[in-house]
């Protein structure tokens, strides 16, 4: 007997002992016992222990080299079990050729045994001849299985030539298809897990519906219509997301009262501080020498006034007179001047901006911002609100900021105001969006990052989903058209 190195040398290594005598039985008989077979497969564990049953059982009565079933599956029939062979590999050709072969017999939807004798036989046997020709010669004879004259799968026996199929063998192994079709189908129907069974359930839901040919079309229909009827009609919380930072409540700048040099710096960014407390002082020495001159010139004016009154000249008593009170006036501006150089904290709360303490020495203009100076206690969100959403937002809408700093925790707050002030950034134009907390929180520091969402009230999900899309579809039209 012609075999190939996909089956195995000895028939009863494939079966346990109590089959292999009740297979010796049976072989003494002229014909195989449908029901006793049809019991035995259902006494197995499982689908593929039941289809591993048959193929053996088949491949011993009827004298086979081997022995294959497939069940169809999404337009092809895919190899279930394999007479002698526990397990096998799909990516071999043989398999492919077997696979072939089923789905031509089901294609067809007739039994073809290959080569025939009927010259009759109009059926295309293209695959298997080319099983023949890839694998040896021998009769190929493959039956299509059926359940409720659905084909769900077939069976598929190989024997040598010279030991062809008789007209016995036919009407047994047909009596046999007949049988195993349904005992097989509801077998792999169990086996399947539920999502299979979910989807399976689904396609047929539909194929009774709209029928075989139509069922995906109306299942992507049914689908689509259920969808836009959900997207429609079901109301979701609009929510308005911006960027946001925090900021205290009021600000206090601390700026150089004159044009000078840095002397020293008491305090940086982060430092908590109290009204009236030294943050920085800058040099005096130039004001001081100022002073003294002022001082100076002063008392030559004096002299000279007294000089005059001496001499009574009226004028000239004027005139000095008039410079004196300059020079007073002067004097008094640098002694003002003198004391701002200590820079005091305006109010209590922490700096969140300033650091001189590495730029001792360093000149600086009158007016320059040297410290930013919040309240420690009291703070507000901005959120800068995209330009194409701005309308949707209103004083008293509520909303929740997360900070990048504590991701886990959110803060409720109420828009408070809405600025028209605009800012630019990255192509796009947001507006400044004020709100304040429900609760101040000692852990919040000014200048921290994060998201805020504003809820603005519910719309229907299609708007949610597309309303950024039209409105800029609309202005694009709108741009076009004119």
């Amino acid at each position: 007997m012609k075999t190939d190195k996909y089956s195995i040398q000895d028939h009863e290594s494939a079966v346990n002992k109590p089959q292999l005598d009740l297979l010796k039985r049976k072989d003494k008989s002229t014909a195989l016992d449908v029901s006793e077979l049809a019991t035995a497969c259902l006494e197995q564990a499982n689908f593929s222990a039941a289809a591993i049953h048959l193929v053996n059982t088949l491949a011993f009565h009827f004298k086979c080299d081997r022995v294959s079933i497939g069940i169809r599956s999404d337009n092809h029939t895919r190899l279930s079990a394999l007479s002698n062979n526990a397990c096998f590999d799909r990516k071999t050709n043989l398999i492919r050729h077997i696979e072939s072969a089923m789905d031509e017999a089901i294609d067809e939807a007739s039994t073809i045994i290959y080569p025939g004798k009927d010259k009759r036989d109009t059926t295309i046997q293209v695959a298997h001849a080319q099983f023949v020709k890839s694998h040896g010669d021998r009769e190929i004879y493959t039956v299509p299985l059926r359940h409720h004259g659905n084909l769900i799968g077939a069976i598929c026996l190989e024997r040598t030539i010279g030991h062809e199929f008789n007209s016995s063998d036919i009407q047994q192994i047909d009596k046999i298809s007949n049988l195993a079709g349904p005992l097989l189908y509801v077998l792999y129907m169990e086996q399947r897990s539920i999502v299979k069974k979910i989807t399976d359930l689904v396609i047929g839901f539909f194929t009774n519906i709209f029928g075989a040919r139509k069922a995906v079309t109306g299942a992507v229909s049914t689908v689509l219509l259920l969808l836009a009827l959900f997207l429609i009609f079901f109301p979701a919380s609009y929510r308005v997301s911006a960027d946001a930072v925090m900021e205290g409540s009021i600000q206090r700048i601390v700026a150089a009262p004159v044009s000078g040099y840095i002397a020293s710096a008491n305090k940086r960014a982060g430092d908590n501080v109290i009204t009236g407390d030294l943050i920085a002082t800058l040099d005096d020495k130039d004001l001081k020498l100022e002073a003294v001159e002022l001082d100076s010139q002063r008392q030559q004016l004096q002299r000279e006034y007294r000089e005059s009154l001496a001499s009574n000249d009226r004028s000239k008593i004027s005139v000095l007179n008039a410079k004196i009170k300059q020079i007073d006036a002067k004097q008094q501006l640098v002694s003002e001047q003198l004391s701002r150089l200590r820079l005091l904290a305006p109010i209590s709360g922490v700096i969140i901006e300033g650091d001189l303490s590495q730029s001792i020495g360093s000149p600086v203009t009158r007016g320059d911002a040297l410290y930013k100076i919040a309240p420690a206690d009291d703070y507000r969100v901005i959120l800068m609100v995209d330009e194409s959403e701005i309308s949707q937002i209103e004083s008293g809408q509520r909303g929740k900021l997360v900070l990048s700093a504590s991701p886990g925790m959110t803060q409720d707050f109420e828009v408070s105001k809405i600025t028209p002030v605009s800012i630019s950034s990255d192509g796009r134009t947001y507006f400044r969006v004020e709100a304040k907390f429900d609760e101040q929180n000692l852990h919040l520091q000014p200048g921290m990052e994060g998201v805020g969402k504003i809820n603005v009230g519910e719309r229907n999900l299609l708007w949610l989903l597309t309303h950024k899309v039209v409105n800029r579809s609309r202005l694009l039209l709108w741009h076009v058209w004119l």
